[in-house]
C-alpha cells in the first residue's frame, strides 16, 4: 500500500513529515508489545499535506541520499518503508526526547515514483527552503575524532566573527583588481588581528596539520559535492550545521573558510623559507624533518567547495549586494568548472537543482521534465540553446569535448559540439570564466541584439545558427599540447622548456612573416610582448589566488611604469630557473608565472596565416579557422564538416586566446568585419 495521497490541484500544496520524539515512540512500540534498547527505538513518522500559503511552521532537511541500496526501516503513518541509511541516521540524530519536529525532507514528501509530481515539486524548491523555519544541514554522523574538530571551528570561528576580521576578509576579496594601495593596506589590516592565531599555527606544526586535515575530512564528505545543496544552502534564512550531536553556527563555520587559506599561506611560506635558509649550511637529510612537514601542509589542501558555496549563501542575503543572483549559466560555471564537481544521481538534476536560483529562470523557461523518453543530452542541448539564445554565447567556450572522438557516456548519445556535457571535466576558459574576464574579442553586444533573431537561431534540434566572422586559419601548430602536472607547475616540469620553446618559435615565424605581409596585429607593440605574455593568456595573479589582466594598471601606478613588468619578470625567472635547475626560493613573480602556466590546461601554441600567434584548444588542427561570434568575450576555432545533403556545417573544436586582439582592438576606430551565418553542429 502507498503511504502517498496525489496532491491536490491548488497551488502551494505539498506534504510535510511529522518526525516522532523518541518518548512517543517508546510508547508506540510498548503498545506493539515490541521491547526495545533507547537506540534501537523505531522511528514513527506522520506524513500529511499542507499549504505554503498558510505559512506552517517546518524545518527543511538538506543532506545527501548516500547508497540507494543501504536502507533501513522506518514506520509512516503506520506503514514500514525504507529509506537510506544517511536519511534513517539524520532522523535519528534529529528525533528529539520529548517534542515532535515538524520536517520537510525529499525523499518523503515528494513521490519519487511520480515523475509528474516530481517535476512539479521541483520548481518550487526554492520557496520550499526559503519559507522554512531552518534548515538543518546534515554532514552525516561523527567520524573519528570530528567532534573535536567541529569544536575548534567553533572557537577559531568566535574570534574571527566577533572581532570582525570576517568583514575584512570579506572587504579584500571584493576590492577591483587595480585597487593595490587599498588591497596592501587592508591586507595588512587582516595579518594584524590574525597575527596572534596565525603564530599560534606556526609553534605548533603538529596540531596545525591536526586541525588542517581534520577540516580536510570535513568538507570532503559528500554534502559538500550535491548539486541540490546549493539551493537548500542558500536561500536557507537559518541554517544549523549538524554533524552527529554536534551543531555549528553558519558564521562562525564561514569564518573559518576564510581564515584557512590565510593561515595555510603563512605557516607554508614561512617553513619554506626555513627550510631554504637551513640548506645554504645543512644537508637535505638534515634538514628533512622539515621538509616532510612542508610536504605534508602542502597535501593538506581544504577543497574550496563549501567556501564557495557559503560565499553565494552570504551574497544572496545581503541586502547591500544590488545583484545577489546568478543567473543558470554561472550556476552551471559555479558547480561544474574545475575540480570539484557536483553530483547528482540523476543527470538532468545538474541542470534542474539549479533552475530556482536562477536568476534568468523565468526568461530562459525551462521546465523539469523527468520524461524517460527523453536523454540526457537532449536536456542539456536544449537547455544550451536556450542560454545561448539569451544572448550568452559564450556558453560555447564550456562546450570542452577533448580531442575528436571522445566517447559517449550512454551509448545512443553523441553530443552537438556547441553543448556542454556537464557530467564531464570542464577547465575554466583562459583561468577566467566569461564574466569575470577583461577580455571582449568582439565588443560587447549591442542591447538591440540580445535575443534577435540574427544572433542565434535553432535550425534543427542538434543545430545551431550563429553569425560571426572569420579571423584566420591555422597555419602551424606546436608539436605537444600543454597539459601541466595537477601537483602543480615548476622547474622540474619536463614538458615546460618545449612548450616555452615551442611559443617563442611561433613567435619567430610570425616575425618573420612581415618580410611579405603587413602586420596583422591593431597595436605593434604587442608583437615584442606576445612570447612571453601567451603561455600564460596575458593573465597574472594578485593578492591569494585572485586574476586580473596581465596589462592592468593599478590605480597608484605611475605612466611611465610598464605594465607588463611584473609578469616578464616572472617568465625571465622562470627560464632561468630551468636553464640552471638549480635549488633556490622563487620570487612572487616566479611563483605567480608558475601559477598562471597551470591554468592554461589543454592548450596548445598555434601559429594563423596572417601572423596572428596564440594558444588553441587541444583538439586544435591545421587547416581550422579562428572565429568570432557577435558579443564574445573569446575567439573560437572551428572545424568544417558536410552535413547530411553535403551542405556547409561547422564543429567546435574550442575557445582560444589570440594575442593582440582579445580586448577588441580589432573593432577600435570603428572598423567592421563581414560577419556571416555558421551552422554549428
Amino acid at each position: 500500500m502507498s503511504i502517498y495521497q496525489p496532491l491536490g490541484p491548488v497551488r502551494g500544496e505539498f506534504r510535510l513529515l511529522k518526525l516522532h520524539s523518541l518518548s512517543s515512540s517508546k510508547q508506540s512500540a510498548s503498545q506493539e508489545n515490541s521491547s526495545t534498547a533507547e537506540d534501537e527505538t523505531p522511528i514513527h513518522c506522520e506524513l500529511y499535506h499542507s499549504f505554503r500559503a498558510h505559512k506552517p511552521y517546518y524545518e527543511a532537511l538538506s543532506y545527501t541520499w548516500g547508497n540507494a541500496s543501504i536502507t533501513e526501516p522506518i514506520l509512516v503513518n503506520g506503514h514500514w518503508t525504507h529509506v537510506t541509511k544517511n536519511l534513517y541516521d539524520a532522523l535519528k540524530h534529529i528525533r528529539d526526547d520529548y517534542i515532535d519536529v515538524q520536517l520537510w525532507v525529499d525523499a518523503r514528501c515528494i513521490n519519487q515514483d511520480d515523475d509528474a509530481e516530481k517535476g512539479e515539486q521541483v520548481k518550487h524548491m526554492r520557496d520550499i527552503y526559503g519559507d522554512a523555519a531552518k534548515t538543518i544541514l546534515w554532514l552525516g554522523p561523527s567520524q573519528g575524532d570530528s567532534d573535536t574538530i567541529i569544536g575548534e571551528i567553533d572557537r577559531l570561528g568566535k574570534f574571527i566573527h566577533e572581532n570582525g576580521v570576517l568583514d575584512d576578509m570579506i572587504k579584500l576579496a571584493s576590492l577591483p583588481s587595480t585597487a593595490n594601495a587599498e588591497y596592501t593596506d587592508m591586507e595588512a589590516k587582516v595579518k594584524a588581528s590574525l597575527e596572534d592565531l596565525l603564530q599560534a599555527a606556526l609553534s605548533d606544526i603538529a596540531r596545525t596539520l591536526w586541525f588542517m586535515r581534520g577540516c580536510q575530512a570535513l568538507l570532503s564528505r559528500p554534502y559538500w559535492r550535491r548539486v541540490w545543496i546549493l539551493q537548500e544552502f542558500v536561500v536557507s534564512t537559518q541554517i544549523s550545521i549538524l554533524c552527529g550531536k554536534q551543531t555549528i553556527v553558519f558564521e562562525r563555520f564561514y569564518s573559518i573558510l576564510f581564515y584557512i587559506p590565510w593561515m595555510s599561506m603563512y605557516v607554508i611560506e614561512r617553513i619554506h623559507k626555513d627550510i631554504m635558509r637551513r640548506l645554504e649550511n645543512e644537508t637535505l637529510e638534515e634538514v628533512g624533518e622539515l621538509i616532510g612537514q612542508f610536504k605534508d601542509l602542502i597535501g593538506a589542501e581544504v577543497e574550496q567547495n563549501a567556501n564557495r558555496i557559503c560565499g553565494m549563501r552570504r551574497r544572496y542575503h545581503d541586502p547591500n549586494e544590488h545583484d545577489s543572483t546568478l543567473t543558470l549559466i554561472q550556476l552551471l560555471a559555479k558547480t561544474q568548472v574545475g575540480q570539484v564537481k557536483a553530483q547528482a544521481g540523476e543527470p538532468r538534476d545538474l541542470i534542474f537543482g539549479l533552475l530556482g536560483m536562477a536568476r534568468d529562470q523565468d526568461l530562459l523557461r525551462i521546465i523539469p521534465d523527468y520524461d524517460r523518453s527523453k536523454s540526457c543530452m537532449d536536456i542539456y542541448t536544449s537547455t544550451a540553446q536556450k542560454i545561448i539564445e539569451a544572448g550568452n554565447v559564450d556558453l560555447l567556450c564550456l562546450a570542452q569535448h577533448r580531442g575528436t572522438g571522445a566517447p559517449a557516456i550512454e551509448p545512443s548519445e553523441s553530443f552537438p559540439s556547441w553543448v556542454p556535457d556537464w557530467r564531464k571535466h570542464i577547465s575554466r576558459p583562459c583561468g577566467q570564466l566569461p564574466w569575470d574576464s577583461s577580455f571582449r574579442f568582439t565588443g560587447p553586444l549591442p542591447s538591440h541584439l540580445h535575443k534577435a533573431p540574427e544572433l542565434a537561431r535553432q535550425v534543427s534540434p542538434n543545430e545551431l545558427k550563429l553569425q560571426g566572422f572569420i579571423l584566420d586559419k591555422v597555419q602551424y601548430l606546436a608539436p605537444f599540447k600543454w597539459l601541466p602536472s595537477p601537483n602543480g607547475t615548476g622547474q622540474n616540469d619536463p614538458t615546460l622548456p618545449i612548450h616555452l620553446a615551442s611559443i617563442a618559435t611561433l613567435c619567430q615565424l610570425s616575425n618573420a612573416k612581415l618580410l611579405y605581409h603587413s602586420d596583422p596585429y591593431p597595436n605593434p607593440n604587442d608583437r615584442h610582448t606576445a612570447h612571453f605574455r601567451i603561455p600564460v593568456a596575458d593573465m597574472e595573479e594578485y593578492g591569494i589566488s585572485f586574476i586580473r589582466h596581465a596589462g592592468a594598471k593599478p590605480r597608484n601606478a605611475k605612466e611611465e611604469e610598464d605594465p607588463f613588468a611584473l609578469i616578464q619578470r616572472g617568465y625571465d625567472g622562470v627560464l632561468e630557473a630551468i636553464a640552471t635547475m638549480e635549488v633556490k626560493e622563487h620570487t612572487k613573480e616566479i611563483r605567480m608565472y608558475y601559477n598562471m602556466l597551470g591554468y592554461q590546461v589543454f592548450r596548445r601554441g598555434m601559429l594563423l596565416e596572417k601572423g596572428f600567434v596564440g594558444l588553441g584548444p587541444d583538439g586544435v588542427d591545421v587547416g581550422d579557422v579562428v572565429v568570432g561570434f557577435r558579443g564574445t568575450k573569446f575567439p573560437y576555432v572551428l572545424r568544417m564538416v558536410k552535413g547530411s545533403e553535403g551542405e556547409e556545417r561547422w564543429k567546435v573544436v574550442g575557445e582560444a586566446y589570440v594575442h593582440g586582439v582579445m580586448y577588441g582592438e580589432l573593432f577600435q576606430g570603428g572598423s567592421e568585419v563581414e560577419w556571416v551565418d555558421f551552422v554549428l553542429v
